[in-house]
């Protein structure tokens, strides 16, 4: 989680994992690690609970960006961008309600979905292989 940590402070997100916790909760947005049994990390689960209004829903935005950067540091912010691009998200004009896709960069699988039941946005990244 160094790198997460790294991206909280770099952009002051407040979005910082303290020591080796799996699960994290930051008001809206929360954050679920999965790790091997060697205790290697094998996953990453992000939720966001959207209110509708552009404050907390660009908190979301944030943190989706945030863990597309930790899982892959050689993605820059324009390529991070990009991705949720390809994931179906318009970042100037979110539409969460009608997401559902998935796609795979440098070997890692990201899907994105919207939860209309609960309701939530999931970002899951996973190793592709």
């Amino acid at each position: 989680m160094t790198r997460w940590n790294e991206l909280a402070a770099e952009y002051e997100t407040g979005f910082d994992v303290p020591g080796l916790e799996r699960s994290v909760s930051w008001g809206r947005v929360s954050l679920e690690l999965t790790t091997d049994q060697f205790g290697m990390f094998v996953g990453a689960h992000l939720t966001g609970d959207p209110l509708g209004d552009g404050q907390s829903d660009r908190q979301i935005l944030v943190a989706m960006g945030q863990l597309v950067g930790s899982v892959d540091p050689t993605l820059d912010g324009p390529a991070r961008r990009s991705l949720l691009g390809e994931l179906g998200l318009d970042i100037g004009a979110p539409r969460i309600e009608m997401l559902d896709g998935s796609t795979t960069r440098n070997g890692v699988l990201y899907e994105l979905w919207y939860d209309g039941s609960t309701p939530a946005v999931h970002l899951r990244a996973t190793p592709s292989s």
